[in-house]
């Protein structure tokens, strides 16, 4: 243990020179034992004989060297033990408890703080290895060790110590952390407990106590990491079954009830396990609190938040008629399913891929992101490197016990199917081993639903490989797995079965435990007793694997399979949403944004385009059916209009402006209105920062725009006066316009990135952007940096240093440039993944 914890592997100081150990008693040498108990007769042995138990040398002699006992030993060259901690490892009240039994120091080692060396390394011990607590034994008359567990090192009596009972002379401590108490100001107790929901998550909950005050507070924290989708939960409150249900709210996490207009932000109520009955409950003693001070000081809000508390306490007493939500992006909250093991009746889970302000929120993009598969460009111009035939391997954490292991990926091409990549994980620490398979081709046009029908084993003997983005259902035991709940993986039919009822349980960790009631468990026996009886064929069924992404497979037995039912269908838009494919644009994105873009002129809406021989047809909807004679160069006209029919609306491009036909570009034009510009000053950038900037009308924006070239304009004659010599003169750029342009040639990214989701988590894969792209980039970096200015400081003042700052080619927006430069370069690996290479 202690060779992966070096900083604690030596004692130097205080004339001692100690190497320290971690051993098993039983390899623990006869010379060494004898060193051990020399130390403990020595130092405890007067206290034994005053205690009820008395000093039996046979009996501490047996228990010091029991098969279960593990020593810290610090010895020094000569192998001359001058201390140990005597730890074992138990299990109270259903948790993982690191016992100190023993801490001895030899005497003429004491004072030294080698003490209080040895247990910072067992604390570490018992952190490495998540134990939820350490607790010690001490004698009621051995002051000094309380002074030393109590004063020292933070221990407090433990809630399961005998204080106080007859014939019991020892008290047993337990390690506790010290906290300021928020109410009083003075230290109170926090306690942690890790602990684990069962079939869910590993938990931390802390506990704090002040004394002075008695202030409590109790707080969860989740342990697992940030899931790669976001949840969200959608429960029908319809009676107090579904008020009981038991709701683990993550760090991340609101609630919402849309009938009273309620919304609890994660800031309002930290990470905590309630029911919905208590969160409710929770809202109400939140607003109560401060009800007394608020009747005097504004008797208004107190009036209007009385009645809210009225209807929150009527609701919770009607308990039902409105919608529960709760939204964590972070994937780690949980509402329970009291009808389980079959489907939520009154409940919705949706998984959603998180937005990019949502993962600036969980902290996830935040500078660049390193990745193991990095690779330098030796390795990608590497022709020996074959990355179809060969085993790829990289670091990643066991799920189990997080030790660091190795996870193996192949690529695979399944015959009359697709490509799959297949991963496999063991771990060397603890054994878990765990493999997952995943679609390495994109999704398929069309969603399969495959519908099998098990009569004999050799149906259960089918191979069956389901993607990630599958769900399965079995009618029989009316119980639905919804999409990704089991994750990829190519088995059989029988194994994926098992796996199946695995998943019941792990969808459902409030149904087995302390936490459960007889009805919850009877319900659930019944259905593993059931599924037994499937399971044995005692009883024909059906298995239903829904796909929308296409990419899960079941095999045919024969080449006419009776029992095998394969369906392909259209995606509804919820499942497209699912997939991420309902705001992905690939086809005629250039030429539709440019059309949208006249028609946005001519404020109609585009109904259809064609393009023919570099010549653009359009047709213009006004919402009715269209005459014969209308023009659709003209779409004002009609009865009342100032302008005849022949007019066409104005057009400031002159490159579509040389575009028109001749017989349109001979036609009279209507007057530009005061938002459009005259054809001698536009300027189509400027006219996108407008576009950008405009506070309420585009007129604010045209003024906000023109007071920040005059503010440029100033700077640059400043300087130019300034300048003594003719050379410096000539170089320094005047015109503002000009100016702006080179400001914002300078802050255009060249390369960017854009997401992909494979092999279970989104990377980042690089792109070359288009010129529409890259000045998006360039003025939307301008407004937001501009907008983060000082409270004295004027809109076009503040667009005028940044423009002038991006102008000499530094300050934050060259920074945010490079940054996504340096990200792209770091996720050059995955350039093989992108949809095309110029977005």
């Amino acid at each position: 243990m202690l060779e992966n914890m070096k900083l604690f592997s030596d004692y130097n100081k205080n004339d001692l020179m100690l190497n320290l150990t971690y051993r098993k008693s039983e390899s623990l040498k006869q010379e060494t034992k004898n060193e051990v108990f020399r130390v403990f007769e020595e130092n405890m042995r007067h206290l034994y004989e005053q205690s009820a138990v008395g000093w039996i040398k046979k009996e501490k002699w047996d228990e010091l060297f029991d098969v279960d006992a593990r020593y810290i030993l610090a010895e020094d060259a000569s192998n001359v033990v001058h201390g140990f901690v005597h730890l074992r490892f138990v299990v109270e009240d259903n948790q993982d408890v690191l016992y100190c039994y023993e801490i001895q120091v030899n005497k003429i080692s004491q004072s030294k703080g080698l003490g209080t060396f040895l247990m910072k390394v067992a604390g570490t011990h018992r952190f490495h290895n998540g134990f939820s607590r350490s607790c010690s034994r001490v004698f009621d008359v051995n002051e000094e060790a309380k002074s030393f567990y109590k004063n020292k090192l933070g221990y407090v009596v433990d809630p399961f110590s005998p204080t106080g009972e007859e014939d019991c002379d020892y008290e047993i401590l337990s390690k506790v952390i010290k906290s300021l108490c928020m109410s009083c100001f003075k230290q109170g107790h926090t306690k942690l407990l890790l602990t684990k929901i069962p079939f869910y998550k590993d938990i931390v909950v802390s506990s704090f106590h002040c004394d002075h005050c008695s202030n409590h507070n109790t707080q969860v924290q989740l342990c697992d990491d940030i899931q790669n989708r976001g949840v969200t939960y959608e429960i029908q409150v319809k009676g107090q079954t579904d008020m009981n249900r038991q709701v683990v709210k993550g760090q991340y996490a609101n609630i919402s009830i849309p009938q009273l207009e309620l919304e609890i932000p994660r800031e309002s109520q930290s990470a905590s396990i309630n029911t919905i009955e208590g969160v409710l409950q929770r809202v109400v003693d939140g607003l109560e609190q401060d009800q007394t001070a608020r009747q005097f000081v504004d008797p208004e809000s107190y009036e209007k938040v009385k009645q809210f508390i009225k209807k929150v306490n009527d609701l919770k007493s009607a308990g039902t008629g409105f919608d529960f939500i709760l939204d964590d992006p972070s994937g780690n909250s949980f509402v329970e399913n009291p009808f389980a093991p079959k489907k939520d009746e009154n409940g919705k889970i949706t998984h959603y891929i998180r937005t990019v302000d949502q993962d600036s929120e969980l902290g996830l993009n935040e500078g660049p992101v390193q990745h193991d598969a990095v690779t330098t460009a030796d390795d990608e111009e590497d022709p020996e490197l074959d990355f179809k035939n060969e085993v790829m391997v990289f670091s990643t954490n066991c799920p189990s016990c997080g030790h660091a292991c190795n996870t193996n990926m192949k690529s695979v091409k399944i015959p009359f199917f697709k490509e799959v990549i297949i991963m496999a994980t063991v771990c060397d620490n603890c054994g878990h081993k765990s493999d997952e398979v995943k679609s390495g081709v994109g999704v398929e046009p069309k969603g399969v639903k495959f519908t099998c029908k098990v009569t004999s084993e050799r149906d259960l003997s089918r191979d069956v490989l389901k993607s990630e983005t599958s769900s399965l259902c079995i009618p029989e035991l009316d119980v639905e797995l919804e999409h990704g709940s089991l994750g990829g993986r190519f088995t059989t039919m029988e194994g994926l079965l098992n796996s199946f009822m695995e998943g019941v349980d792990h969808l459902n960790p409030f149904a087995i435990g302390d936490s459960s009631d007889n009805s919850k468990l009877q319900k659930l026996n019944e259905f593993r007793e059931k599924a037994a009886r499937l399971l044995e064929l005692k009883e024909p069924f059906t298995v239903v694997l829904d796909d929308p992404a296409g990419s899960s497979f079941v095999s045919k037995l024969d080449e006419v399979d009776e029992n095998l039912t394969e369906e392909r269908y259209e995606r509804n838009y919820d499942q497209n949403e699912f997939l991420g494919l309902n705001d992905i644009k690939t086809e005629n994105y250039e030429t539709e944004k440019m059309l949208k873009w006249l028609c946005c002129i001519c404020n109609h809406s585009l109904q259809a385009f064609n393009v023919q021989q570099s010549r653009t047809v359009i047709i213009l909807n006004r919402h009715r059916k269209p005459k014969k004679w209308q023009d659709p160069w003209n779409p004002y006209q009609g009865r009342g209009g100032l302008y005849s029919p022949n007019y066409i609306v104005p057009i400031f491009s002159e490159e579509l402006q040389n575009s028109l036909p001749p017989e349109v570009r001979m036609r009279p034009v209507k007057a530009a209105t005061i938002n459009d510009p005259a054809v001698f000053y536009y300027d189509a950038t400027v006219q996108k920062l407008i576009n950008m900037v405009f506070q309420g009308s585009k007129y604010n924006g045209r003024i906000i725009v023109d007071r920040m070239l005059c503010e440029i304009k100033k700077e640059q004659v400043r300087k130019y006066w300034q300048t003594e010599n003719e050379e410096e003169r000539a170089k320094i750029e005047t015109n503002p316009v000009k100016v702006f342009h080179k400001a914002v040639e300078n802050a255009k990214p060249l390369i960017g990135t854009y997401k992909v989701w494979r092999l279970g988590s989104i990377h980042q894969v690089p792109i070359v952007m288009t010129e529409t792209k890259k000045l998006f980039f360039a003025l939307r970096w301008l407004k937001l940096q501009a907008r983060e200015k000082d409270v004295q400081l004027k809109m076009p003042q503040s667009l005028a240093q940044q423009v002038m700052m991006m102008y000499r080619n530094e300050g934050p927006i060259i920074q945010k440039r490079d940054e996504l430069h340096r990200l792209a370069e770091n996720n050059k690996s995955y350039i093989q993944l992108r949809r095309d290479a110029i977005i």
